[in-house]
């Protein structure tokens, strides 16, 4: 991979590919739920390389899409590295040691987040050009973490975050007691249930949305809203 001094790792927890172990999103079958995921990574592709060459891309992959990953795909990331694990506590330790002691200027955004546009990135690194600990954290419009970033090693402060719902304040909490300094941004969407998916079409229909989803990604995602248009009810 080529040297870089500033990285964004794309995580997915779970299989997105593998049509036999991937956890269907609502009543998507497996074919479109796969899909609807690829969706997102195209996405952050879309922005991340709107800023030029000077930052990382990183996918990281349950191993059970290892077989299932498109050599198209595959080819538009720095590297890829396939994870046993789908807690991300534990993948960040095994990330530590391949990558980010190497790089530590690093955002790690959850595969299914939108709404992240290339002056947001802009701003995030900026930060983490602080010559103190720097850590941000990208929050959901609905209390749950969309990315995460920092300029030095997460390890021992990531054991403190709880990334499920609801668990937000408690985790910023528990952070908030290590001598660093947090970044807080907002307004972000992870779309994880139906609630979030009626949230993606009314964000998508602003046309705000082009700066963070271009015309290409807004179709896609539109065959969705016209497939699946009970799940907008």
């Amino acid at each position: 991979m080529k040297e870089f001094s500033k990285i964004i790792l794309i995580f997915a927890p779970h299989p997105i590919l593998n049509l036999e172990a991937i956890p269907g999103f609502l009543n998507f079958p497996p074919n479109e739920s796969s899909k609807f995921y690829t969706t997102f990574l195209l996405n952050h592709l879309s922005v991340i390389s709107s800023l030029g060459n000077d930052i990382g891309k990183i996918l990281v992959l349950n191993k059970k899409d290892e077989d299932f990953l498109d050599h198209s795909l595959n080819s538009e990331f720095d590297n890829t590295y396939l994870v046993v694990e789908e807690n991300i506590k534990d993948v960040y330790e095994n990330l530590s040691k391949l990558v980010i002691n190497k790089i530590p200027k690093h955002l790690i955004f959850f595969f299914n987040t939108i709404g992240i546009d290339k002056n947001q990135i802009k701003k995030a690194f900026n930060l983490l050009e602080d010559d103190h600990n720097m850590f941000i954290s990208g929050k959901t419009y609905n209390n749950k973490f969309a990315f995460i970033g920092a300029n030095f090693n997460l390890l021992k402060i990531i054991t403190s975050i709880d990334f499920r719902r609801d668990e937000y304040e408690k985790s910023l909490a528990q952070i908030n007691k290590f001598d660093i300094f947090i970044q807080v941004m907002e307004n972000f969407l992870r779309i994880e249930n139906k609630e979030e998916f009626k949230k993606l079409y009314e964000e998508l229909s602003k046309k705000e949305s082009l700066s963070y989803c271009n015309e290409s990604i807004h179709e896609k995602f539109t065959h969705f809203f016209i497939e699946f248009r009970e799940n907008l009810k």
